[in-house]
């Protein structure tokens, strides 16, 4: 489709749009990531390896996403697809939270994953459309406002905990909140760049683009391992991290503040990452960044309180 419809709003108009579509995409996923205690709870569910192939799903439906993502995104545009993905993913939060069986829950989890890289996927697509009608970079900004509505996501949680919120009406809050942004923000996002555009852009010519096919150099190898054990340890912190307070530190809920604190020092070190990469430059701040992360959870499992847990956080 011709990007045909910025003209009736300001940029400042369609780059808050955007913005609201990120903050309504982590104010979702930390919902469900600060409640994972209590659904484990509410499906009495003590076999962790048990627990660990529920969790499962989420990933499982992320990676059915990514080629049907691409697709979608490519023959209904990203606007049309943000608006999809983003009331797919506030509907699957709401259905989790009205789960009756451990199945049920599953197919939730499971469609939650394929919402979320449909969700990923579009919004970063109209977020480039922005920097195109910019002229200049800000998808950082977006990103952290995703970050702090993550924040804001787990301080909710927090407070729903504390207060004996059940899951269903907390999640059902967050997903009529969400579903009343979209309907407010939709009009504002963009048609993508059209086709022949995108091939006016291309450098490449097509009859050429097998010779770029090669087998990837040792240092592509070494940095996707470096992003997978990464991918592995935030995860690690996102599903298990409210699970070890309650079951292994068995700290009262109004303790239960690790996932919070996470979220927090997650969100400083994004905005302060451009500042360390000009004093120390990229792979020194990554060596330290990993350095960190080890000490965090080795000294939180070799020591096992609830301070040291809080440390491990703020690492």
């Amino acid at each position: 489709m011709d990007s045909n419809n910025h003209v009736a709003y300001s940029k400042e108009h369609i780059r808050f749009a955007v913005l609201s579509f990120f903050l309504a995409q982590g104010l979702c996923f930390s919902s469900w990531a600060s409640r994972i205690p209590d659904i484990k709870e509410i499906f009495t569910v003590n076999d962790a390896l048990y627990w660990g192939i529920v969790l499962f799903m989420i990933p499982v439906g992320k990676f059915v996403a990514i080629p049907l993502a691409g697709y979608l995104v490519s023959k209904l545009g990203s606007r049309i697809m943000v608006q999809i993905s983003i009331m797919g993913y506030a509907l699957s939060l709401f259905a989790i939270g009205t789960a009756l069986n451990i199945y049920m829950l599953g197919v939730f989890l499971f469609c939650f994953g394929v919402f979320w890289n449909l969700c990923d996927i579009s919004l970063n697509t109209q977020g480039i459309g922005i920097e195109r009608l910019y002229g200049r970079t800000i998808m950082a900004s977006f990103h952290g406002g995703w970050s702090l509505a993550a924040c804001l996501g787990a301080l909710i949680g927090f407070i729903m905990i504390v207060s004996d919120v059940t899951p269903f009406w907390h999640f059902t809050l967050i997903a009529a909140l969400i579903l009343l942004l979209t309907m407010v923000s939709r009009r504002y996002l963009q048609d993508d760049v059209s086709t022949a555009e995108v091939k006016e852009e291309a450098v490449e010519d097509k009859s050429e683009k097998w010779q770029y096919i090669k087998r990837p150099e040792m240092l592509l190898i070494k940095l996707g391992l470096v992003g997978l054990f990464a991918l592995v340890v935030e995860s690690a912190m996102f599903d298990w991290s409210g699970v070890y307070f309650e079951s292994v530190l068995q700290v009262p809920k109004s303790l239960q503040i690790g996932f919070l604190v996470f979220m927090v020092m997650m969100t400083v070190g994004r905005f302060l990452a451009n500042y360390a990469y000009r004093i120390w430059g990229k792979q020194r701040v990554l060596q330290l960044s990993g350095a960190f992360i080890f000490i965090g959870f080795f000294t939180s499992a070799l020591l096992g309180s609830t301070v040291d847990s809080m440390a491990l956080k703020v690492i």
